[in-house]
């Protein structure tokens, strides 16, 4: 089992070559010949399995990120605001590796791989509310990463085409479907509400015949 470090080098290595050629076989035996490790060994140290080293390199990107707001100035923020600070600052750490992402999102795309990209979606959505604090356990904890990866998902896929100076149309676009994502569930909540009185009313009229 390679160090934690030693796997860090190399998915540098390999990212190096994802850029160009994306995720394969052939892209993997380059690193390794250029880490002086083997292809087998690489390979065995991430069970045989190019998507578990895409796996690892989501995981380095939301440990990063994690390690960024706890180091950051601590301020009050809204929750709004506590997640919009995630994930410019997961966008910045990918900015590093934008190209190679881009083929990584291509690689995620193929419909083999749509278990392992929800899998990344939901482990990241994860990892921002725990950044942030949020220490729920009922049917919340599940509700909360839903509506966030529909505002992680779109927003990354905005990006990846920003050219504006330091992602200003992806701040933006996160404002906007922050917005979205709330008005729905206010909808969603009022007219929960309304069927709720309609049904009472339905009742209170049924019982008195």
């Amino acid at each position: 089992m390679l160090p934690h470090l030693q796997k860090k080098k190399i998915l540098n290595l390999i990212l190096a070559k994802v850029c160009d050629t994306g995720w394969n076989k052939e892209s993997i035996q380059v690193a390794a010949e250029q880490s002086k490790f083997s292809f087998d060994e690489v390979m065995t140290d991430f069970d045989n399995d190019i998507g578990e080293i895409v796996k690892f390199f989501n995981r380095c990107v939301d440990e990063e990120m994690v390690s960024g707001l706890r180091r950051g100035v601590k301020k009050k923020h809204s929750i709004r605001g506590q997640i919009k600070k995630a994930i410019l600052l997961r966008l910045r750490i990918l900015s590093r590796n934008k190209k190679a992402f881009k083929n990584t999102m291509a690689y995620l795309s193929f419909p083999q791989n749509l278990t392992l990209s929800l899998d990344l979606l939901y482990s990241t959505a994860d990892s921002i509310w725990r950044s942030i604090g949020d220490k729920s356990t009922d049917f919340n904890f599940y509700t909360k990463r839903i509506l966030l990866s529909g505002i992680y998902l779109p927003t990354l896929l905005f990006w990846i085409e920003d050219r504006s100076d330091g992602f200003r149309d992806t701040s933006a676009f996160i404002d906007r479907r922050i917005e979205n994502i709330m008005h729905i569930q206010k909808l969603r909540g009022t007219l929960k509400d309304k069927i709720e009185d309609v049904g009472g009313e339905f009742v209170r009229g049924f019982t008195k015949h």
